[in-house]
C-alpha cells in the first residue's frame, strides 16, 4: 500500500469521484486534522487507522473525547451505505482488531513502574521547584543504590519518609524539601492518578502487535 485514502475531493459543495490520499511514508511526519465540530475529524482519523490496520501497521490513538470506539463492529447503517454510494466509494462494512487501554480499570489498565520514569518528569508531575527536584533525584539514586525498587508513588513516599528520619543516609538530602515532596505525593495519591504507576508495567511490544488499533482512553 503506497497511500491511504481519506475521502473524495469536494467541488462546489458536492463530492466528486476524485480520491484524496496521503502517501504512507509521510505518516511519520507531523500532521494536523482540523475543522469545526461535526466536520468529520474523528472519522478521518478512524479511516486512517483502519487502513493502516489492514496493512498490518500497528496504531496508537490517544482518545481525548471517548469517541474513537467504532472499530470493533462493522458499520451496517443504511445511511452510511447510501452516502458511500453517492460518493462512488465501494463500501464493505468490516470490523478491526482493537485494544482499549485506560489509566485505571475502565479498560485494560495502562501502567508503568515509577523507576522507569526519569526523575525530572516525576518532578514536573509533582510541580516541584529546582531544589525539591534535586532532592527527589537524590531519593531516586538512594533507592537504586540500595536495590529498592520504586514501583509506584507509595514506594517513593516510603523512601522519602526514611530519608527524612535518616538524612545522613543520603548526603545533601534536605528534610524540608522532603516534607514538601511528601505533601505533593499525598495530593497525587488522593487524585486517583496513582493508578498510572505500578505493576504489571506495560511493555512496548504490547502496542506493536501487527495490525492492532490501540486506543488509550484519556
Amino acid at each position: 500500500m503506497d497511500e491511504i485514502i481519506i475521502g473524495n475531493l469536494v467541488k462546489g459543495g458536492k463530492p466528486t469521484k476524485e480520491k484524496v490520499g496521503i502517501n504512507i511514508r509521510n505518516l511519520v511526519l507531523h500532521g494536523l486534522v482540523s475543522g469545526s465540530t461535526g466536520t468529520g475529524k474523528s472519522k478521518a482519523l478512524q479511516v486512517m487507522a483502519e487502513q493502516l490496520s489492514e496493512d498490518g501497521v500497528p496504531v496508537l490513538l490517544a482518545d481525548l473525547k471517548g469517541d474513537m470506539s467504532g472499530f470493533i463492529n462493522p458499520n451496517l447503517s443504511p445511511d452510511s451505505a447510501l452516502r458511500m454510494k453517492g460518493m462512488g466509494v465501494p463500501y464493505k462494512p468490516s470490523s478491526f482488531k482493537a485494544n482499549f487501554f485506560s489509566v485505571g480499570t475502565k479498560f485494560v489498565p495502562i501502567r508503568m513502574r515509577l523507576d522507569q520514569v526519569d526523575a525530572t518528569l516525576v518532578a514536573k508531575i509533582l510541580s516541584l521547584n529546582q531544589i525539591q527536584e534535586s532532592n527527589l533525584k537524590t531519593a531516586f539514586m538512594y533507592a537504586k543504590s540500595e536495590g529498592n525498587e520504586l514501583y509506584d508513588m507509595a514506594a517513593l513516599r516510603d523512601t522519602l519518609v526514611y530519608l527524612s528520619k535518616n538524612p545522613s543516609a543520603a548526603p545533601g538530602f534536605s528534610k524540608a524539601s522532603a516534607d514538601v515532596i511528601l505533601r505533593q505525593i499525598n495530593v497525587f495519591l488522593g487524585s486517583g492518578l496513582d493508578e498510572l504507576f505500578g505493576e504489571p508495567s506495560i511493555e512496548l511490544p504490547d502496542l506493536l502487535k501487527s495490525g492492532a488499533i490501540n486506543v488509550v482512553d484519556l
